[in-house]
């Protein structure tokens, strides 16, 4: 029987050279597994030094997911350093699996194989599966014993622009080498979450694969293949915020951080405000704000609008997968908690982030204010939006619920589940979306829901 991915099987459990195996794929193909040579194959390689070439050789392994005898996808993976105790961790792409597979089944009903550089076979496993987006990493037990090299995140070095790279990829079945050479097209100027390219055209095999320049650096995993002369890949700085988040690796000190330059009101709401779009296709995105704070998870507040079936507003999709963009940048995935169709409000969870500040909703009712401003952020660039303006008081908003007051902001519809804040920085209210006004949800609606949604 196979065994599952729950389990962590050590490397003498399952170190059998690769034999001739015949599995079932999913599209009715079969897979052979064969004694072929580790020795790389001709092509980029051969532009790569020696010294580059034998550490590849050591540090790219294939990896496929079963489910049973079925496979369910292959992809390329990189041995690299972190601090999982008794562990050594591959990074691969998230579609190893695929995105269709219930998150929870994924460390029960599925086996992660790993085929080393040396032929061996041995079995990974996955801890908190919910947490990727575009990678994973897999882990197996800890494989010192064998000379696998493991490939350093450090993000100190500065990389030229438009430098010559390397996509490299182990092909599962045969166990060969291979890569395309090209250009690096990421901009020095980029964000760090930002999707770069470069011109190495892969197969299907190199997705998951390292991006590396002529010097052996590695600089991103290759996160898909397209019909385009270029490739998309995610840039070692995000991978690495995302093993420090998370801490596994070390998390480097920092002399000063950004927002200690940031004085007043902007400093704050950049702590507290998160963008997040539903779906891996973006069918909708908005912005929420901290309201719950704990030692490992934070719960935000947001408009429901976001988990809403397309023309149906009294239904959510089940379906969606939630993206939270954080305040430094990084994404991770939202689970949804609560929400309430007929106030349009939605309460998203987060787990292992530390240190957000949470909006403080008390009872108070909405005073008259003279200035007020309506705040969003985007989430493809990160920026904060803020629109100033005055309440309305007494002006009913045109949508319909009765609650719902009304300001002269003026918004977008990325603003929607954004704060409406005071010039104190006070919460009032949060916002929704009409052409000729910015309706919002005041404080005391809010908080009377919230106590309403945590009894239920």
């Amino acid at each position: 029987m196979m065994m599952k991915n729950k389990r962590r099987m050590g490397v003498h459990e399952k170190q059998r050279p690769c034999k001739k195996v015949i599995r079932p794929t999913l599209d009715g193909t079969s897979s052979a597994r064969s004694d072929s040579s580790r020795e790389p194959s001709p092509g980029a390689l051969s532009q790569l030094s020696e010294q580059v070439v034998s550490r590849l050789c050591r540090s790219v392994v294939s990896l496929a997911s079963f489910h049973g005898d079925t496979k369910l996808g292959e992809c390329t993976g990189i041995c690299i350093e972190t601090s999982c105790p008794d562990a050594t961790s591959f990074l691969t792409s998230r579609l190893l699996i695929p995105l269709t597979w219930p998150t929870r089944e994924i460390t029960e009903n599925l086996t992660i194989e790993v085929h080393l550089p040396n032929g061996r076979t041995v079995t990974g496993w996955i801890e908190h599966p919910g947490r990727y987006v575009d990678f994973l990493i897999v882990n197996v037990k800890d494989l010192s014993v064998f000379d696998v090299a493991r490939v350093s995140l450090d993000c100190d070095m500065q990389f030229e622009p438009y430098r010559k790279v390397a996509a490299v990829w182990r092909n599962f079945s045969s166990g060969l080498l291979g890569a395309t050479s090209g250009v690096d097209l990421a901009s020095l100027s980029a964000l760090t979450s930002e999707t770069m390219f470069s011109t190495c055209q892969i197969n299907k095999a190199g997705i998951g694969g390292p991006l590396v320049d002529f010097d052996g650096n590695f600089v991103g995993m290759n996160c898909s293949r397209t019909r385009r002369k270029k490739t998309p890949y995610v840039r070692r700085e995000q991978i690495l915020q995302f093993l420090e988040y998370y801490r596994m690796v070390s998390v480097r000190a920092k002399e000063e951080t950004d927002d200690a330059e940031e004085p007043g009101i902007e400093s704050e709401m950049k702590q507290l405000l998160c963008s997040i779009p539903g779906g891996s296709t973006k069918f909708f995105a908005c912005t929420g704000v901290f309201v719950k704070c704990n030692a490992c998870s934070a719960t935000i507040l947001t408009s429901a609008s976001l988990v809403r079936v397309s023309g149906d507003a009294h239904r959510i999709d089940d379906n969606l997968r939630i993206e939270v963009c954080l305040p430094n940048e990084f994404r991770v995935v939202g689970i949804l908690n609560r929400y309430n169709l007929h106030y349009n409000v939605g309460l998203v969870d987060i787990m292992g982030y530390w240190g957000p500040r949470e909006i403080q909703i008390s009872r108070h009712q909405v005073t008259s204010c003279n200035k007020v401003i309506a705040v969003g952020r985007l989430f493809t660039y990160h920026n904060i939006m803020a629109a100033k303006g005055k309440l309305l008081a007494g002006k009913r908003s045109k949508l319909d619920c009765i609650e719902l007051c009304v300001s002269t902001c003026k918004t977008t519809k990325a603003g929607i589940g954004g704060p409406l804040i005071d010039t104190g920085g006070n919460f009032l209210g949060m916002n929704f979306y009409h052409e000729e006004e910015t309706p919002f949800l005041p404080r005391d609606v809010i908080h009377r829901l919230l106590l309403n949604l945590n009894k239920g």
